[in-house]
């Protein structure tokens, strides 16, 4: 998904196979929320490969005050996206660098949850062709939260603001 994911328009996406490529990882910060993760039915895979993504949003996640998150405990690192204004039609490439503890990222807007799925360790993300929208969601400012779990429950989240033109 946020980040360039209108969440809004989930039924006009459509996932490529294609897992985003690792990336370093900055330090941690802490927050939580809960972390559901339904796919929902408007996402068809894909069957051609994409090319190798580029980032032009990047969202660190600033550093905390106090050391970082335990070893076992869940953190967002960095949000990158093909860009934090997302033209239609496009290509959208989403990656989330997390801590290795992190088993699932989700993202989140307007109701609707997208599971990012994994690319290695501490790496989730995907492509998609973004076809054209309604114009309702056109020129509109969408806050796209992405929620990180661990094995343990525990779980925290960043949100992201992204614009649909």
């Amino acid at each position: 998904m946020s980040l360039a994911l209108a969440l809004a328009m989930l039924s006009t996406l459509t996932v490529a196979q294609t897992p985003p490529a690792p990336g370093p990882s900055p330090p941690p910060s802490p927050s939580s929320a809960a972390a559901p993760s339904a796919i929902p039915s408007g996402l068809q895979p894909s069957p051609a490969p994409v090319a190798t993504p580029t980032y032009r949003f990047v969202y660190r996640v600033p550093a905390p005050a106090t050391p970082g998150p335990a070893p076992d405990e869940p953190a967002i690192f960095e949000i990158d996206l093909t860009d934090a204004v997302i033209a239609t039609p496009s290509q959208l490439d989403v990656r989330v660098l997390t801590s290795p503890a992190v088993v699932s990222v989700t993202a989140r807007a307007l109701g609707h949850t997208i599971a990012l799925p994994p690319a290695g360790p501490g790496v989730f993300g995907f492509s998609a062709t973004i076809r054209d929208v309604p114009d309702a969601l056109r020129n509109r400012r969408f806050d796209v939260e992405f929620v990180a779990a661990a094995q343990s429950g525990h779980s925290t989240s960043v949100t992201v603001p992204i614009v649909l033109k």
